[in-house]
């Protein structure tokens, strides 16, 4: 589910998955993309992490989806999805 809050100000996505795993994003334009992350989580291995996804609009009107895992400092450690939307003709 895609909302966008007044309270916060900010788009929200939502998603929850088959055995009831949720991922709540919540972000907005940032130098012409959008922009959502997740809470930060720790991690198996310890570390703490952030989902996050960018949709960057191209100049042929593509578009990108582009979802990492990133680090606290914000680098990108897994791409998790890379996809190019098409407009329809």
């Amino acid at each position: 589910m895609n909302y966008y809050s007044s309270t916060d100000s900010c788009w929200h996505q939502l998603w929850v998955g088959g055995d009831g795993t949720i991922l709540d994003l919540s972000g907005g334009l940032e130098k012409g993309a959008m922009v959502l992350r997740s809470p930060t989580f720790k991690a198996k291995t310890g570390k703490m992490l952030q989902h996050q996804i960018h949709w960057i609009p191209q100049a042929d009107s593509t578009l990108i989806q582009h979802w990492q895992l990133i680090d606290e400092k914000g680098q990108a450690l897994q791409s998790l999805f890379y996809g190019v939307y098409h407009p329809k003709n």
